[in-house]
């Protein structure tokens, strides 16, 4: 079977499942059978390379949420609360769900959990949400070193 047959049966797989991130499948399978950083044939993606991640804990203070600027995928309270733990090269930007990691010519895409969804939400509606935290799994390779270990 060609390759371009197969990602298009990938994709009509996932159209019908529903899911929009081809890189959400392939965490939760690579969580599943422990094939983090390697390639994982299962079936839910084909031959897709998982790059190790760290759970980390992210806290957004007040002083994120004063600082933060609506509508601002570098600037808002989100990535600012993620910044201090990954390499001061690494670009962070949010988006409505999700965060990328990058450097000039190469990101990774992660998702955020739906309280931070709708705190971004919140944020650029001007609603005012309140400080909070939780885990965010970052890719390694943009992790400070301290926090590598």
């Amino acid at each position: 079977m060609s390759v371009e047959l197969q990602f298009r049966r990938w994709v009509d797989r996932k159209q019908q499942r529903g899911c929009a991130c081809e890189w959400e499948d392939a965490c939760k399978c690579a969580r599943q059978k422990q094939l983090v950083g390697s390639t994982c044939p299962c079936a839910c993606h084909d031959a897709t390379t998982i790059a190790k991640r760290r759970r980390t804990l992210i806290e957004i203070t007040q002083s994120n949420i004063d600082d933060g600027v609506s509508f601002n995928p570098g600037r808002c309270p989100v990535a600012l609360a993620v910044c201090p733990h990954v390499k001061p090269d690494v670009q962070v930007d949010v988006g409505k769900n999700e965060v990328w990691f990058g450097y000039f010519k190469e990101s990774e895409v992660v998702r955020v959990p739906a309280d931070v969804i709708e705190f971004i939400q919140a944020f650029d509606n001007h609603q005012h949400p309140t400080p909070f935290s939780f885990e965010l799994e970052i890719p390694e390779k943009y992790l400070k070193e301290d926090l590598e270990g």
